[in-house]
């Protein structure tokens, strides 16, 4: 539902992208979400987004925790088990990155002010 929900904000923000100009940062938000599927279509969003010059406000520190594997703390040191990020998550986010770095002004325009 979540996904549906992303899918229809986007897509409302790329007709009128003033009308949700300072509520963009759920976008943002959503790829720290629980369920990898909503963090896998924020990252698709955004990367579409940011691509065609639509620029959301928002932060990328969470885009780039995506890119890291986390380990999960472990209640008894017996059975300590690394959990890593999914894989998808990580290269759509290094793909993110990857585009942002190939257009000249792009990293100035979602930099925060």
């Amino acid at each position: 539902m979540r996904e549906y929900l992303l899918v229809s904000a986007v897509d409302i923000m790329q007709r009128l992208p003033s009308m949700l100009d300072r509520q963009a940062l759920f976008l943002f938000e959503m790829t720290v979400d629980v369920d990898a599927s909503v963090k896998i279509t924020a990252l698709l969003y955004l990367t579409k987004m940011l691509t065609i010059d639509l620029k959301p406000r928002g932060t990328l520190s969470n885009v780039a925790l995506c890119m890291l594997r986390k380990s999960a703390p472990s209640n008894n040191s017996s059975s300590s088990q690394v959990r890593t990020g999914n894989p998808e998550v990580i290269a759509l986010a290094r793909k993110l990155f990857y585009e942002i770095s190939i257009k000249v002004n792009l990293l100035m325009n979602v930099m925060p002010t």
